[in-house]
């Protein structure tokens, strides 16, 4: 079968009739709405597991606060400044998370491809990217959405910002490209196992590690890994750049003040990355028969 034309959907026509974009969106909140429907049916089982993933992450960021209590800064930024690096990457990186969990690279090459499960999604008259975006929406996520919106609403009240409605909006957007930059990582990931079936640990550190790179001043680390993480996969993108221009600080590493307004397109560019990758990988791949 030729897969070409099923990479993505046919996302031309959908932009010429609007009705075809709407009747998406009416669909992917019928399928969003029977996944949570499905989670909620055990609502001590979904409880515990929403606190279990709070506990687990806030754990995470009570260990940097226990080093503030020994050192006064790391890197020459207090714990204000850090927390408020660690709440927006941690807050963007949950809320990716439970939107395209359809795209987790660890199960979808098992799951989807190495089982055939992919084959079912392209024999049906939907958009299959839609498919897979719905086809996993993890509500207990909630819980890791959560720490983070405690933690970033800590460092808030923690450090002195002189805010203005461009930077309350610039705030916002800084999340939602973290949402975007994220999504186009395990976008990506999913594309490459239509090759490598198993999960790449490459992959989950580029996703899990560099998250917890994003939540640490980008100038801390040694230069090589700086490199990697700034211009081979930009993650200094996500947080860094956009915290330095809202608590006006300079830039240690020399970088212009205007790079933090490149955040959004950087985050856009990682997100078509990923779509790319994904449509490449289905227009190459091979049913398994079953």
């Amino acid at each position: 079968m030729d897969y070409k034309r099923y990479a993505i959907g046919d996302t031309r026509s959908e932009i010429k009739n609007p009705k075809s974009a709407i009747g998406n969106w009416q669909l992917y909140r019928r399928l969003v709405g029977a996944q949570v429907r499905s989670q909620m049916q055990y609502r001590a089982s979904f409880i515990f597991d929403c606190i279990a993933q709070f506990i687990g992450t806030i754990v995470d960021f009570a260990v940097v606060a226990v080093l503030f209590t020994r050192f006064p800064s790391i890197g020459g930024w207090s714990l204000g400044e850090v927390g408020l690096l660690y709440g927006l990457s941690s807050l963007s990186f949950a809320l990716a998370d439970m939107l395209g969990s359809g795209f987790d690279y660890i199960t979808f090459g098992a799951t989807m491809v190495r089982q055939g499960g992919f084959d079912q999604i392209l024999v049906r008259p939907v958009n299959p990217f839609l498919q897979v975006l719905a086809s996993q929406f993890v509500v207990r996520r909630i819980g890791r959405i959560l720490q983070g919106a405690l933690i970033l609403a800590i460092a808030l009240s923690l450090i002195q910002v002189a805010w203005t409605p461009l930077k309350i909006a610039f705030t916002l957007v800084t999340i939602a490209g973290g949402i975007v930059f994220f999504m186009g990582l395990f976008i990506f990931g999913s594309g490459v196992s239509f090759w490598t079936v198993e999960s790449l640990e490459a992959i989950n550190i580029v996703t899990y590690g560099g998250q917890m790179m994003t939540s640490y001043p980008m100038h801390i680390f040694q230069g090589w890994l700086r490199a990697v993480f700034m211009f081979i996969i930009p993650m200094a993108f996500v947080t860094y750049y956009p915290v330095l221009w809202l608590l006006d600080k300079p830039d240690p590493l020399g970088g212009p003040t205007w790079l933090a307004f490149l955040a959004p397109i950087v985050c856009l560019v990682v997100f078509g990355a990923g779509v790319w990758m994904w449509g490449f990988g289905v227009r190459h791949y091979q049913s398994t028969g079953s």
